[in-house]
């Protein structure tokens, strides 16, 4: 049993970095990078807005700083937070403010749908040609429910903290001094699930396929790991290379964009895993209703040798 289970564990490690090196996931971090710079304020700023309802705004606002500065720098968590704290100030009461809602609606979702034809490339999935103005409204309103979702979770994330904090606080003197360590790893442990929560609904919903939950939940722990080491790997590599002195006035933004292009790479690595560890389970790439599935070979002709590629739709 022991011995099965190694050998199926380092099939499934082999096989998905030869996946990963074959899918070129530099090509789609990078665009993901790119549009998330443009997304991310619109992003945030809804995510905010839906845990701002059902909790104080200073507190999320807090929250999304200390997250920031985190992972990124001091410098981009500020800018982001100016952004925001301008942004509640915006309101619906003119034609130019319905506008910037339908421009803010617009971007927050051009980052998801560019992550969602990344997550079908790796699946070989493509969606069926439909009517332009119905796939772009049902793509769209996917992508709002996602970050409807993102702004829940945002909020369990806060009730989880305040819950860590209240413990601290009444057993700060009967836990023989370990209470910061056990906070600590408590906020670790909160902090984890919950990015496996999310990647978990990346991973289901996004791509166009049927899948059964296990493996899915399988593979967001496994990049829920890989991101939180990464995490640490990448702001140390932000914070040794004094991007803000290098870049100058745009150090904030290629702090950010650095950080987003190697998160993005960590995440498609996830998914590779997901899909290897499926396939490996026995379970068929099953297209949803409204896509099919696509195959790449690779051909060699008799007369010259030379190879061609040919993409055909099953």
């Amino acid at each position: 049993m022991t011995k099965r289970f190694f050998y199926i564990a380092k099939k499934v490690i082999k096989d998905t970095i030869h996946r990963f090196s074959a899918a070129d996931p530099i090509v789609y971090s990078a665009a993901i990078a790119f549009f998330t710079i443009f997304s991310m304020p619109s992003i945030l700023f809804l995510v905010v807005k839906v845990a701002s309802s059902l909790m104080g705004s200073k507190r999320v606002l807090d929250e999304v700083f200390a997250q920031v500065e985190e992972k990124v720098n001091n410098e981009s968590a500020q800018q982001i937070q100016s952004i925001l704290e301008a942004g509640f100030d915006w309101g619906l009461t003119s034609l130019s403010g319905i506008l910037s809602l339908l421009l803010l609606l617009f971007t927050a979702t051009v980052v998801f749908n560019f992550v969602k034809k990344a997550l079908n490339s790796i699946w070989n999935v493509k969606p069926k040609p439909r009517k332009g103005a119905v796939k772009f409204a049902i793509d769209r309103l996917f992508s709002l429910l996602l970050i409807l979702v993102l702004g829940i979770v945002m909020v369990a994330s806060l009730l989880l903290e305040s819950v860590i904090a209240l413990f601290a606080d009444e057993f700060s003197n009967d836990l023989l001094g370990l209470t910061p360590y056990l906070t600590r790893f408590l906020h670790i442990l909160v902090s984890y699930g919950l990015m496996t929560v999310i990647f978990a609904l990346l991973f289901k919903f996004l791509p166009d396929i049927r899948s059964p939950w296990k493996p899915i939940w399988v593979g967001a722990l496994i990049t829920s790991a890989l991101f939180t080491l990464g995490k640490f790997i990448i702001g140390r590599i932000i914070s040794s290379t004094d991007i803000t002195t290098t870049y100058g006035a745009a150090g904030s933004l290629a702090a950010l964009l650095l950080w987003v292009f190697y998160s993005s790479v960590i995440i498609l690595l996830g998914a590779i895993f997901t899909k290897i560890y499926y396939l490996s389970k026995g379970y068929q790439v099953r297209p949803s209703e409204n896509a099919v599935a696509i195959e790449i070979r690779e051909l060699e002709r008799e007369d010259d040798g030379e190879k061609a590629t040919r993409v055909n739709q099953a």
